[in-house]
């Protein structure tokens, strides 16, 4: 039996130079519908081939693939395959992010739209921007998805080889320590 990336990246190609988008939303019980629609909208004006992972959200993609959840290695398997990452601000899909060397697009999910519990989501893109990684963009308004989008996958020079995950690790889990202690 194929697993879901392999059939993802085998039918997702929409042209010889851009494969399918991953986008992730992780297991929050909140939904992250804000996301969702605005993905949906992007892929119907674009075409561009969008696989999501919907988590507990209510909204239906009309214009990508799609499942509620997908099982951590399949997870993997889809960002080591796909040409751009877009993603909530969970530390475990950032991890993999920087494994594999993903240009990433993070949406921090908000506590005013009830996406979380509260706002520590911001507090890791402000940590995560201030690196200056030209290869992650924050998208704090929604409005601007579409163009952060467009802009990563103009950007082919910003592919690189995949890194030692324990430093990534090490760093981000350090970073989390300072915030929590300032809480």
């Amino acid at each position: 039996m194929e697993n879901i990336a392999w059939k993802v990246w085998q039918k997702g190609k929409i042209c010889w130079w851009v494969a399918m988008i991953f986008v992730t939303v992780g297991s929050m019980v909140q939904g992250f519908d804000r996301l969702i629609k605005s993905i949906d909208l992007i892929a119907e004006i674009t075409g561009l081939d969008f696989y999501v992972q919907t988590g507990c959200s209510n909204y239906k993609p009309l214009n990508c693939k799609y499942s509620k959840y997908v099982a951590y290695n399949e997870s993997e398997n889809l960002i080591r395959n796909c040409q751009l990452l877009i993603c909530h601000a969970g530390i475990g899909t950032l991890i993999l992010a920087k494994k594999y060397s993903k240009k990433t697009v993070i949406v921090p999910r908000f506590a005013k739209f009830k996406e979380h519990f509260n706002d520590h989501q911001s507090e890791i893109c402000k940590i995560i921007e201030s690196e200056n990684r030209p290869n992650i963009a924050v998208v704090w308004d929604i409005n601007n998805l579409a163009g952060t989008v467009s802009m990563m996958l103009s950007q082919s020079h910003l592919l690189s080889t995949p890194i030692d995950i324990n430093s990534g690790k090490n760093n981000i889990v350090n970073e989390i320590k300072k915030l929590l202690n300032t809480l």
